[in-house]
């Protein structure tokens, strides 16, 4: 992403989405307890695709390379640094795991599992925004790097409004149809799935902005 090798990004990313919907596919024959496998799966995708991320910078980028050093000033650094991310990511699992527990405590059962259907949904959603921001984010950090506030600014403005008509281009159909598209996907759906779909879309939409 640093080197804008947008290509090799997103040739990966489209592997990684076949490798899930191969494993999910998979569950068809599996005899064995499937929600012990499925996770092994998944597991076993994630690192198959850090390696490959991995092989492919340490081939082409001379800066990449992996020895065991401690350095306590450069990890403070790197904490610093990360430190936001960290919160950040805390936070968001804290949210999604949170509100897991509590629809399963106060709801029971059949709630969760509608919002574990509707959380899919609006993750792909979610992926597709985060994508946009992966191939936009190096320029912009490269334009603020150099104090160029102003194309920073602008880079930035543009970027949201495409994202924007992007996400309404995709997220307007999903809302209209929801009911339509997890009946053809589940076969059977109820209020809940539906309500809780519209609902995360929304959400996806508000949080890009």
């Amino acid at each position: 992403i640093a080197y804008e090798d947008m290509r090799t990004y997103a040739t990966i990313s489209l592997l990684e989405s076949c490798l899930k919907f191969l494993a999910a596919y998979s569950l068809i024959w599996i005899t064995g307890d499937r929600l012990q496998i499925y996770p092994i799966l998944l597991l076993s995708i994630s690192l198959i695709i850090f390696c490959m991320y991995y092989c492919v910078c340490a081939r082409r980028y001379d800066c990449v390379s992996f020895k065991i050093e401690v350095d306590i000033s450069r990890i403070k650094h790197i904490f610093s640094y990360s430190s936001w991310t960290i919160f950040g990511t805390m936070a968001g699992v804290a949210n999604n795991q949170g509100l897991n527990i509590l629809l399963n405590v106060f709801m029971g059962p059949v709630v969760n599992a509608a919002y574990s259907i509707a959380h899919q949904t609006s993750g792909l959603l979610s992926q597709l925004s985060n994508s946009f921001f992966s191939a936009v984010r190096p320029p912009l950090t490269k334009s603020f790097a150099s104090a160029s506030i102003e194309h920073t600014h602008r880079l930035f403005i543009y970027s949201t409004k495409v994202l924007i008509i992007l996400l309404s281009i995709t997220i307007v159909p999903l809302y209209v149809l929801a009911e339509d598209i997890l009946t053809l996907w589940l076969g059977q759906v109820d209020s809940y799935m539906i309500s809780f779909s519209r609902i995360l879309f929304v959400y996806v939409f508000i949080l890009s902005i």
